[in-house]
This record gives C-alpha cells, sequence and structure tokens, in this order.
C-alpha cells in the first residue's frame, strides 16, 4: 500500500504534464493543416490551369467552389496568359497562394509559415 504522502503524486504530474501535451497535440494538428492545406492548393492550381488552357473564357471562380474545401478567406488566385515560343499558342500561368489559419492563437506568431503557395505553368491547347 501507498504511503500516505504519495497518494495525489500522480494527479499531480498529470496536472504538470498535460498542458505541454495539449500544446504538442496542437502542433501536429496545425501541421496536418499546413500539409491538407498544400495538398489542396496544389490540385486547386492544376485543375485551374488545365480548365484555362482548354478554354482561356472559363470560369474558375466556379472551379475555385467545386474543389476548394478550404474556404476563400486568405485565398489569393493570379492568372496570366504570356506568349510561347511555339508559334500561335500562349502560355496560362496560375499562381495560387492560401494563408492556413491558426488553429491556436499560441501558433499565430508564426502565421507566416503557414502560407502555402503553388504555380502551375501550361501551354494552351488553341
Amino acid at each position: 500500500m501507498r504511503a500516505r504522502r504519495e497518494r495525489g503524486q500522480a494527479t499531480v504530474e498529470f496536472a504538470l504534464i498535460l498542458p505541454l501535451v495539449l500544446v504538442a497535440l496542437a502542433g501536429v494538428l496545425q501541421v496536418g493543416m499546413v500539409v491538407y492545406s498544400h495538398l489542396a492548393v496544389t490540385h486547386l492550381a492544376r485543375e485551374a490551369a488545365r480548365t484555362l488552357a482548354v478554354d482561356s473564357s472559363a470560369d474558375i471562380g466556379h472551379l475555385m467552389d467545386e474543389n476548394l474545401s478550404l474556404g476563400t478567406e486568405g485565398l489569393v488566385v493570379e492568372v496570366q496568359f504570356e506568349p510561347s515560343s511555339v508559334e500561335g499558342r500562349t502560355v496560362v500561368s496560375v499562381r495560387i497562394s492560401y494563408e492556413t489559419p491558426a488553429i491556436v492563437d499560441l501558433f499565430a506568431p508564426f502565421s507566416q509559415f503557414f502560407t502555402v503557395h503553388h504555380e502551375v505553368r501550361m501551354l494552351t491547347e488553341s
């Protein structure tokens, strides 16, 4: 049997380590959200470039609504058409940036690290 003065030791140890475990768990979740955001932005940039390569007058706003599960806050989309070295063809360039929100205010000072970017350049088909 435990001595009387050791009864609450496990509870005190748990209370001391719990904040560290919660911060580590929040950090893992934040990294997961940034990775997911990067994958979603990459997919969206490829889809937008492919759509615009086939039809330069396509509405990519509709494409954004269908394919982006992240939300539009913090999303920046830039589209450029440039002449290519192939005669009569152009290159479409789609650059997308997304600022992943911090899940805990503790991570807010590091928010510049949560911004993901992706750029796709594709030769148009017509």
